[in-house]
């Protein structure tokens, strides 16, 4: 027993050791977690004192630019607001003004008027059309009679100084329901501002077959233009006349001529002959033609407004 008490004894001596050992390491994982601990409550709390003030800084930055641009907005919308009433404001003293005017001078008379004024010009150019016709049961071979008669009025033409040719118009048509004939037709077109030259040209071609349809002197556009011009402004003169004669009729004056209207220069239409008479033309002698005076008219008219 004695032997087991000493062994005993020893045994509890071998174990306080290990009872030192144990607490030791207990007190170390202790200390380690408050450590930890300590360390992340030091970082969340250098984390608060990071984070918050730039948060806060980037909210008042908001507010700031927010309140800025309200701001801005509201001193634009005032702003527009204040001309629209500026604007408003003129208007209605232009309105009142002239509200005064009238209430002062009386009403407005408006006056219609027109007038119609003519200009003689001397035609500058002869203008002749000359048709090659030809009639066959073929209608190729009519065609190929008119390319050879144009074409050759086209050369002559060529050679002659101060005239102009053009081929105008073709035509291809049969001459009754049973399409037995074929009647072809073009026309050549002459102008030029040297009569007897051109009309000797004429004479030339109504020899080779080609049929006289129309011969007359006409104004160039450009005299044309002229011309309606100087009738226009005659007739602008007439129509002030008038206006003033018909104010001082009715014991007012011409305050304004509220609106004007003004035509353009119209084209003469061109006569043709008959194919009767051109049928006669080819054994007829050179054409003679004479330039007479042309009357360009102008009509103008006006609304004219009358004042006491």
């Amino acid at each position: 027993m004695r032997q087991d008490a000493a062994a005993s004894g020893a045994s509890a001596t071998r174990s306080a050791p290990r009872a030192g050992i144990g607490s030791a390491a207990t007190s170390r994982a202790v200390l380690k977690r408050a450590a930890i601990g300590w360390t992340a409550t030091k970082r969340a709390a250098i984390s608060r004192a990071v984070l918050k003030p730039a948060a806060v800084g980037w909210t008042a930055t908001k507010r700031t630019a927010t309140k800025r641009t309200a701001v801005g907005w509201t001193a634009t919308k005032r702003a527009a607001i204040r001309r629209a009433a500026t604007i408003a404001a003129a208007i209605a003293a232009v309105l009142i003004a002239s509200g005064a005017a009238l209430a002062q001078g009386g009403p407005n008379t408006l006056l219609h008027l027109s007038a119609i004024s003519a200009v003689q010009a001397a035609p500058d150019q002869l203008v002749a059309d000359l048709v090659a016709q030809s009639t066959s049961a073929s209608a190729a071979e009519a065609q190929r009679r008119v390319n050879a008669l144009i074409a050759e009025g086209m050369q002559m033409a060529k050679g002659t100084s101060g005239v102009e040719a053009r081929a105008i118009g073709y035509s291809v048509n049969p001459t009754d329901e049973k399409r037995a004939t074929w009647t072809t037709q073009q026309t050549l077109e002459l102008r030029g501002a040297d009569g007897p030259a051109l009309l000797d040209l004429a004479g030339r071609l109504q020899a080779k077959g080609l049929a006289m349809a129309a011969l007359e002197w006409q104004l160039t556009p450009e005299l044309r233009r002229k011309a309606h011009d100087e009738a226009t402004a005659a007739a602008l003169k007439e129509l002030q006349a008038r206006a003033a004669a018909a104010a001082d009729s009715f014991g007012l004056h011409v305050d304004h001529w509220q609106e004007v209207r003004l035509d353009g220069p119209m084209l003469r239409p061109r006569l043709a002959m008959p194919m009767q008479a051109m049928a006669a033309a080819r054994a007829a002698p050179p054409p003679q033609a004479t330039a007479a005076p042309e009357d360009v008219t102008a009509e103008v008219s006006a609304d004219v407004v009358l004042r006491p």
